[in-house]
């Protein structure tokens, strides 16, 4: 359980042990979820969640965490969904949750880390693989770094790259050990960068002139960014940057 599927899962309890997809709110906030439930449909016999059109507002500081796939893995397709200014994470994906979800089509904005992908064993069966097919978003204005794929020992639900990003105790840069690539069949996603900029994507050796970069981690990249958000849709004409 995260701050986040803790808050929902208090004013959600009877959905709380059927639903492992959270849309979040901090544990300390006003029991009422931002986004409720009205988009989740079941699209198989198997009981595979889809989850869309909704929109998760962290602008008022209750949303820590937009979207949270729990353990175990739902695999679920998560598409045509907005997160604005969540403080912690805009999706982050937890342990099995890595293996085979899928995400596209979904605008993440000005959150501190756009995306997360951790390995948390403390928390959960760890994953044994990165399959997840994270494709045609936007994650743009992130305050911090887009990508994150470390977590503080203290708390484990925090996301961070540094130890700076973890008062009081440190980050584990170490704890996501497979490798991930954002881009399926060629199609990666926008991270707020036009393709001059690196080719629309700064991997963890390619820092700008501040030091800023997409990703800290090696083992992550985007091999086909686009230099224009494509969340909406790929404008006509519109190719990858590479």
């Amino acid at each position: 359980m995260t701050v986040v599927s803790i808050g929902i899962a208090q004013s959600y309890a009877a959905l709380g042990f059927f639903i492992p997809l959270w849309f979040g709110e901090r544990a300390s906030a006003v029991p009422k979820v931002t986004t409720p439930w009205q988009h989740w449909q079941w699209r198989s016999s198997r009981g595979e969640p889809l989850v869309t059109g909704n929109v998760v507002d962290g602008t008022a500081g209750k949303v820590e965490i937009g979207m949270y796939l729990a353990v175990p893995s739902p695999r679920a397709t998560v598409v045509g969904n907005t997160v604005l200014r969540a403080s912690t994470a805009g999706i982050r994906l937890n342990n099995q949750s890595l293996q085979d979800n899928t995400f596209y089509g979904n605008s993440v904005v000005e959150s501190r880390f756009g995306l997360v992908l951790a390995q948390v064993p403390s928390i959960g069966m760890p994953g044994s693989a990165f399959g997840s097919w994270i494709s045609r978003n936007d994650f743009v204005g992130s305050t911090r770094q887009a990508i994150a794929t470390g977590f503080c020992t203290t708390p484990v639900t925090t996301s961070c790259v540094s130890n700076g990003d973890c008062p009081g105790s440190t980050c584990n840069v170490a704890g996501f050990p497979f490798a991930a690539e954002l881009s399926l069949d060629g199609q990666g996603n926008h991270w707020g960068r036009a393709c001059s900029d690196s080719n629309g994507f700064r991997g963890a050796s390619e820092p700008d002139d501040l030091g800023k970069r997409d990703t800290s981690a090696a083992n992550v990249n985007d091999s086909h960014p686009y230099g224009v958000p494509v969340a909406a849709g790929i404008p006509a004409g519109v190719l990858p940057c590479q």
